[in-house]
């Protein structure tokens, strides 16, 4: 019972973590790309693309700097091991930046689709 409480735990500081460098990433990206694009760029599309493309690579350095890897930990909490680690490292640090570089909106969205907060009340 020890074991699941931990397991528990574990993953919850997992999105407590993930939540607050997507929170960083988030304000980094608007206060430090977000004026200067709309200096540069004057397409509303073109401007949102490069935005989103700022947020992933900055999400992915972020990660890659502390080592945040969302797939290992949830993979290895069932118990399995990776075939080639060092490349499943690094995919893990990519994908976990990329979903960090959405910021907050992924926690909204996941809420929305598994806790089915986007539901009418009745």
């Amino acid at each position: 019972m020890q074991d699941a409480y931990n397991l528990i735990a574990g993953q919850l500081a997992i999105v407590i973590l993930l939540t607050f460098i997507a929170f960083i990433v988030e304000a980094v990206v608007e206060y430090l790309a977000a004026s200067w694009l709309k200096l540069v760029i004057t397409s509303s599309e073109w401007r949102a693309v490069v935005l989103r493309w700022t947020a992933g690579v900055v999400g992915i350095f972020f990660c890659a700097i502390w080592g945040v890897d969302l797939m290992s930990a949830i993979v290895r909490s069932f118990g399995f091991e990776p075939l080639h680690t060092r490349l499943a490292f690094w995919f893990g640090i990519v994908i976990t930046g990329i979903m960090i570089g959405r910021g907050s909106n992924w926690l909204h969205d996941m809420a929305k689709k598994w806790f089915g907060l986007d539901r009418p009340r009745q």
